[in-house]
């Protein structure tokens, strides 16, 4: 969704319908990680994984916010927007990082780098980057 914004020849309505694309497959993810939320057993692993997944929610709206800023040509509301998703991204690496030190440590880097690669190709397959 990102890949674009930036340059200067981008036309606003072309990125919104796209970004929609994005949007729309990013909440069929989050629907499926609502799913995973109510799966887990432990109490505390609970907790962190429901952590992440309301902070996906807020970004998912965040950038629907930024799409609507973008296709009503409101700077302000974009800018708005774009800080809250930043933010939202770092409160995410807060919450997720000590996790993924824990699981590196017991399933080694190897493990992790390769399930995060495939979920992240899987994303941009579904979303059509």
């Amino acid at each position: 969704m990102v890949r674009g914004l930036r340059e200067s020849d981008t036309v606003p309505s072309e990125w919104a319908r796209s970004a929609r694309g994005s949007l729309d497959a990013l909440f069929q993810i989050k629907l499926k990680q609502a799913v995973v939320v109510f799966q887990v057993q432990d109490t505390s692993a609970r907790s962190i994984v429901k952590q992440i997944a309301d902070i996906n929610t807020r970004m998912l709206h965040a950038w629907e916010d930024v799409r609507r800023a973008v296709l009503a040509g409101d700077d302000v509301a974009y800018r708005r927007a774009g800080m809250r998703a930043q933010a939202l991204a770092q409160e995410k690496v807060v919450v997720a990082g000590p996790v993924l030190r824990r699981l590196r440590e017991k399933v080694g880097d190897d493990a992790i780098d390769g399930a995060l690669e495939r979920e992240l190709r899987e994303m941009a397959r579904k979303s059509g980057l």
